[in-house]
């Protein structure tokens, strides 16, 4: 083991993962950086994946295993960064694997650019075999908290998660995950993380993979927790204070958020109750969204003129549209 290189602490929240989390953990002990512990909190599994990530830990002594009641991947995540002893921060699903070199580079981004916090690139495998990366272009990039939240919200360059990421802990020991929320908590937390650091770099060589199963939290159907997308934009403008760049980036994420509600409301008959309510706090910003230069789509622009324009019409051609679709 190289002691020269700092420790490394990999926290993979684990509930209900037994038939992938083999994969997972040797995906972590493999790599080709050394000087990694592997903490495993299983969340309070059913399955027998607790058992087998002790089973796990008796043959490695880099894994450590915490066992708690259910309390969701942020309480996990929260246990595992409690108990973590690593100069850096690295975090790793249960059900997704990472490349081989995947901390030997992010470690190096860091080391080389004097940087805070080193992102990468993210794949999805799915079921069938297909593969699909979330970022196109080949490139790295040096950039200060501002441009990075910008980058960040705007999703585009950054993906929205943790666990293409690598933190150095001094910037993330004073963080915690947002136990009361389901969907963002990831969001909030990277954002506190860039928001705190002085230098970010950014290389979206793919190396983390995202396996697209059923089951997963973001593959449920729709119901009211996707409101809080909106919140989640909410509590980092209110908790942070911002520069107007990022506010009117914000801005435009919500209103494209609360646009995928009002849609999906007519297309599952889910949550109807929120739906006027978030129609009358999308177009208290129609002004800014019709008439002011700003990164809405112009496709968006017009679905929001005409939900502006006659309801009832919107109503309509939102259901006509969902017909078509397979």
């Amino acid at each position: 083991m190289d002691e020269n290189k700092g420790l490394i602490s990999v926290i993979v929240p684990v509930f209900n993962v037994k038939d992938y989390l083999e994969r997972c953990v040797s995906s972590i002990l493999c790599q080709t950086y050394k000087n990694i512990e592997v903490i495993l909190v299983d969340d309070g599994s059913t399955d027998g994946s607790g058992e087998l990530a002790e089973v796990i830990a008796k043959r490695d002594e880099r894994v450590k295993v915490i066992r708690k009641a259910n309390g969701g991947v942020s309480s996990a995540r929260n246990a595992g960064l409690e108990v973590a002893a690593g100069e850096y921060i690295g975090f790793v699903d249960g059900d997704d694997y990472i490349d081989s070199d995947m901390y030997e580079f992010l470690h190096n981004l860091i080391v080389e650019n004097n940087a805070d916090v080193a992102c990468g690139g993210m794949v999805r495998d799915y079921k069938d075999g297909f593969t699909e990366n979330n970022l196109y272009k080949n490139e790295l990039l040096l950039l200060n908290s501002s441009d990075i939240l910008f980058l960040f919200v705007e999703e585009k360059k950054i993906a929205c998660g943790v666990c293409d990421k690598l933190f150095k802990k001094k910037i993330v020991k004073n963080l915690k995950f947002d136990n009361s929320i389901i969907l963002g908590e990831d969001f909030i937390f990277a954002f506190s993380a860039f928001y705190y650091s002085n230098k970010i770099v950014v290389h979206n060589l793919c190396k983390y993979h995202y396996y697209m199963r059923d089951s997963s939290c973001i593959h449920k159907d729709f119901d009211c927790h996707m409101l809080q997308l909106i919140e989640m934009l909410d509590i980092v403008e209110q908790r942070f204070l911002l520069d107007n760049k990022i506010k009117l980036i914000i801005k435009d994420r919500r209103a494209c958020f609360q646009l995928s509600f009002l849609k999906s409301v007519i297309m599952t008959g889910k949550c109807r109750e929120f739906y006027r309510p978030i129609r009358k706090n999308l177009l208290r910003e129609k002004k800014y969204i019709l008439f002011q230069k700003n990164t809405i789509s112009k496709r968006n622009k017009i679905n929001i003129f005409i939900l502006w324009l006659c309801n009832p019409l919107f109503k309509i051609i939102i259901r006509v549209k969902h017909k078509k679709l397979p």
